[in-house]
């Protein structure tokens, strides 16, 4: 099978799968092998990172641009079988006319994959579409299993009945403020922290889906705030996660915040509970995902041992 992946999470996901070896193309965000012909391209004028990689500016501009442009020429030479991508980060027309093309010469059309994931389950369930799509189902299988284990695994340090949860404040973006949506909100409230800025809510008919129904809770899309707001809240921590950014390039970004008074002022600044990671693992919707939930129980419930699996600095 000749895949092309234009998702870093779905390529991790090939990865575990041991279907890698039947990648003929990925994208630029892609941590894959450097011989792979990369597919894709940031748009002129934006930053190396900037708000690419994610969902971010889509769901606070739904009617912009493509994050990603696509290389349909080189797309459609290489005569996928399977292509997986985004409509989120790419233009599905131009997706599909490019893979397409490949029909019209063989009548052979290719499956495509679009993923677009909301949920921390949305993200299992895609690590099971893929593995279907790629032939790898039983494989897929088990790795969901051993996610969802991990994950349960870490909430056991997580007391279900608090009768206060730390409010656990993660900025997106630095400027303009931007604060967690979807899945990362699901994440924080998980740890046993709360979101007040945009909480997740049942789904109709779910009562108070709590406990085991807590998969029934959603959040929105991220949220523009102030500074206002935030200081507001008191919140007990500060979590700086951006899109797309290593730690050395959020890091960055998180020292220009710092160096704002109402930032500094901050009692969870001030006490050292504030930290920048490598926002990668959070905003990927891959595998990787389960890493970035440890670190969350570890950094909200003081337990140390969870926190190795993410790139991070306290602030």
């Amino acid at each position: 099978m000749r895949i092309v992946s234009l998702m870093p999470s779905a390529t991790q996901t090939l990865v575990l799968l041991h279907a890698s070896g039947d990648l003929v193309a990925c994208s630029h965000d892609c941590r894959a092998d450097a011989r792979l012909p990369r597919l894709t391209s940031q748009p002129t004028g934006r930053g190396a990172y900037s708000l690419v990689s994610e969902w971010l500016v889509r769901d606070i501009d739904p009617a912009g641009h493509p994050l990603y442009t696509l290389d349909t020429d080189r797309l459609a030479s290489l005569k996928p079988d399977l292509v997986i991508f985004s409509s989120d980060l790419l233009d599905p027309g131009v997706v599909h006319a490019a893979a397409h093309h490949r029909s019209a010469e063989t009548g052979l059309a290719p499956t495509l994959l679009d993923l677009q994931p909301r949920t921390i389950e949305d993200i299992f369930d895609d690590v099971l579409r893929i593995g279907q799509a790629c032939g790898r189902t039983a494989a897929a299988e088990a790795l969901t299993v051993q996610l969802r284990a991990r994950m349960y695994e870490a909430q056991e340090y997580v007391a279900s009945f608090e009768p206060r949860r730390p409010v656990v404040a993660l900025l997106e973006w630095t400027s303009p403020l931007v604060l967690a949506g979807h899945w990362r909100v699901q994440m924080i409230e998980r740890a046993g922290g709360e979101h007040p800025w945009n909480p997740t809510v049942p789904a109709h008919g779910a009562g108070a889906a709590a406990g085991p129904q807590q998969a029934q809770r959603r959040a929105g899309p991220p949220i523009s705030t102030s500074p206002l707001s935030i200081s507001h809240a008191r919140p007990d921590s500060v979590v700086i996660a951006v899109p797309g950014a290593s730690l050395e390039q959020a890091g960055a970004l998180a020292d220009l915040l710092l160096a704002e008074p109402w930032f500094a002022d901050l009692p969870a600044v001030r006490r050292g509970q504030a930290a920048v990671v490598d926002g990668r693992m959070f905003h990927e919707p891959g595998p990787n995902l389960v890493d970035a939930c440890d670190w969350l129980v570890g950094w909200v419930q003081d337990r140390p041992h969870l926190l190795g699996g993410v790139s991070w600095r306290p602030l």
